[in-house]
């Protein structure tokens, strides 16, 4: 049975107001309340009372699904495994919960869950959950908890005492074992906008947790809470509008072929450069790589900058031509996810036709972190290049953890040595150096250095025997109106 008296109440007031003395019936029949009841009104008055009672049974029936239906919803207001409210006790009350007030949103994440439920058992990872949830709630005793999903919590108060978020990343740490959990959390704040009206209040909270999931500082970093603030929301902005404008940017060209020159270690001369790509934004100004490559290469889109990069080079080499001068040769950068997400082969060879480019001049640079997944793939990639007649270079090695597995698998034509042994330039390095370039030579692989600053150092690639060296001591990226001007005693 059921204690909810709203419909019996209502109903037996209708009985009341309509039946007794049958005087809703005499107005209506006799026009006046005074009037003596007549055998009509009367039967119009029986009539209500059994249309009535039909009623309250049919409703008192009704009750039940009703109660049923908002208990189940009640039951739903927690989260199951935890304890605390929902997402959907969120999502159904946030516009009473908010309206009127500036609060401020944190949203948390633990590294390595996964491994620690393949090695602990199910059991001890709900216990993690719960432990955080425990944590949580007694370390922010007066904040709206939310269990959003998987090992992520959300909170909403109007501040937090950050210190409290790392006591709690020192608890779970211990838990640890081979793995370690690492808990991080990030806060944005909520606009106040009191004359938006509820749906829009509930999108801006949901806007407001991605904001704060994206202010999550990466688990490599030492911080346990980061900030959305006008910095993170500068790059949030620029990424979208990155997302937003890729083919504009390469139609109307504010995506810049720059070239840095890499120079034979011998002669002192150029030997050719490497073909980089540069945003010159009319919003946003000049975007350095990292505000564009990561963000591309994240949504699969990345090879639209790449062949733009090269057919740029195509319609260099037209100038050049014009102006009767030589063209140099260039290592042009190709992403794993070109080889996944379109032909990137026929892609490049309709750009050499288009612009009759000489394929021994063109040199398909890899990064070393490419070839750690799909390793049979890539490695019919390199094969495939080389069967078109292209030159295959493998960037940053020794930046990743199986650089001699690379080379035991893959045959490149030129290792780039990565620019992270410049900078730390003591004995240690220079030991290291010396060793790939003297075990590149014995597999027939040329070797490029990055990253070369000062003359010490390329004296001492030259005394290593290293063939070629990059750098700014030589030249940053430039436009090809800069290459031949500033570096013609090097051709």
């Amino acid at each position: 049975m059921t204690n909810d008296l709203r419909f019996p109440i209502v109903a037996w007031m209708c009985i009341y107001l309509i039946v007794t003395m049958a005087k809703f019936p005499r107005m209506f029949l006799n026009g006046a309340i005074d009037s003596e009841a007549t055998p009509i009104s009367l039967a119009l008055g029986f009539i209500a009372l059994v249309t009535l009672l039909m009623y309250t049974v049919f409703m008192k029936f009704n009750i039940f699904s009703i109660t049923r239906y908002e208990n189940y919803l009640r039951g739903h207001d927690n989260d199951s495994l935890t304890g605390v409210k929902s997402l959907a006790y969120l999502l159904t009350n946030a516009p009473g919960l908010l309206k009127g007030r500036k609060v401020k949103v944190f949203y948390t994440s633990i590294s390595n869950f996964h491994d620690y439920n393949l090695i602990h058992g199910y059991q001890a990872g709900t216990k993690i959950l719960q432990e955080t949830a425990d944590m949580l709630t007694a370390a922010f005793p007066n904040t709206l908890l939310i269990r959003y999903g998987g090992t992520h919590f959300i909170g909403i108060n109007q501040d937090f005492d950050a210190r409290r978020f790392d006591m709690i990343a020192r608890k779970l740490a211990s838990f640890s074992t081979g793995e370690a959990l690492s808990f991080k959390v990030g806060i944005a704040q909520m606009p106040s906008k009191s004359s938006i009206d509820d749906a829009h209040r509930t999108t801006e909270l949901l806007n407001t947790i991605d904001r704060a999931a994206g202010a999550v500082p990466p688990f490599k970093k030492k911080e346990t809470v980061g900030i959305y603030d006008g910095e993170l929301a500068k790059a949030e902005e620029v990424r979208v509008h990155v997302l937003n404008t890729i083919d504009e940017a390469t139609k109307a060209d504010w995506l810049k072929t720059y070239y840095q020159p890499v120079i034979d270690i011998q002669s002192g001369k150029l030997h050719e450069c490497e073909a980089l790509s540069r945003w010159i934004d009319p919003q946003y100004g000049f975007l350095t790589p990292d505000k564009f490559i990561p963000v591309l290469e994240e949504n699969r889109t990345i090879y639209k900058v790449d062949l733009h990069n090269l057919e740029r080079y195509g319609k260099d080499t037209q100038e050049l031509r014009k102006k009767g001068k030589d063209i140099f040769p260039i290592s042009f950068n190709i992403s794993r996810t070109d080889l996944e997400t379109i032909d990137v082969f026929s892609a490049i060879e309709q750009i050499v036709n288009d612009y009759q480019l000489d394929r021994s001049k063109l040199h398909v640079e890899i990064t070393e972190s490419a070839l750690n997944d799909n390793s049979d793939a890539m490695i019919r990639a390199v094969n495939k290049f080389h069967e078109l007649g292209y030159e295959v270079w493998m960037d940053d090695f020794g930046s990743g953890y199986s650089s001699l597995n690379v080379l035991k698998d893959y045959h490149f034509d030129v290792i780039k040595i990565d620019m992270i042994f410049l900078r730390n330039f003591d004995e240690r390095s220079q030991e290291i150096i010396k060793s790939v370039c003297e075990m590149a030579k014995g597999l027939g692989i040329q070797t490029v250095c990055e990253g070369v600053e000062t003359q010490a150092e390329f004296d001492f690639l030259k005394e290593t025997g290293c063939d070629y060296a990059q750098g700014f001591l030589f030249s940053p990226p430039i436009p090809l109106k800069e290459v031949y001007s500033k570096l013609g005693q090097r051709m």
